[in-house]
């Protein structure tokens, strides 16, 4: 039987499974493109925090990700998801620039494997861009995706899922871009969304395995 557990084991690679400890050096994936490498490091209270709190009360990420707030109900809420074993966090850098955040999560443990026939192997994703900050970076949202991509599929992973809001014209434009194939319109608790899956080997078949 699949365990859940293991694809946070194989991320984790044998280093503590506590998230509040000091992460800063350690890389857990890369992927190459044309202008630049995109790295992905495992996200820690303590070190990324603040750069957490930035991003989410940026006027452009409170419809949708709605996770503005206090610093302490940021805590609070990442300290109980990542301790809970639902999922983990992900930030990715180019050189040491941060660029973007990932939380990725077990679909068996959201309700969102209500609305189809799910399997215990499946994870979402949730993806929030930095703000902009200097010269653009030529399809910085696609490469960040292909690289998440990537090392979920290099890993235990065979199908990921996105549920983006019907209304966040960019996610859905976005995931459809990657590669996602759209599944249905969905009405969760707190949001109407359109589902979408990519299992892996339509993705090695679109971008390859790095």
């Amino acid at each position: 039987m699949y365990n859940p557990r293991s694809f946070h084991e194989i991320v984790m690679a044998g280093l503590p499974v506590l998230h509040n400890r000091k992460k800063k050096n350690i890389e857990l994936f890369k992927r190459n493109f044309e202008d630049y490498t995109i790295t992905i490091k495992p996200f820690s209270l303590i070190d990324h925090l603040d750069i957490l709190y930035d991003w989410v009360n940026r006027e452009y990420a409170k419809k949708f990700w709605g996770m503005h707030g206090s610093k302490k109900e940021l805590y609070q809420h990442y300290d109980e998801f990542l301790e809970s074993g639902r999922g983990y966090s992900l930030l990715f850098f180019i050189g040491k620039k941060p660029v973007a955040f990932v939380d990725y999560y077990q679909v068996q443990e959201d309700e969102v494997k209500k609305f189809y026939d799910f399997k215990e192997s499946d994870f979402g994703i949730h993806l929030l861009m930095a703000p902009i900050s200097g010269a653009p970076i030529s399809e910085l949202s696609k490469n960040v995706m292909i690289t998440c991509l990537s090392f979920m599929f290099n890993l235990s992973v065979d199908r990921v899922i996105g549920e983006p809001d019907i209304n966040n014209k960019p996610a859905n434009e976005l995931v459809k871009k990657v590669g996602f194939r759209f599944l249905k319109e969905i009405e969760m608790s707190y949001k109407k969304a359109n589902l979408y899956y990519y299992n892996k080997a339509d993705f090695i078949a679109e971008h390859r395995l790095q």
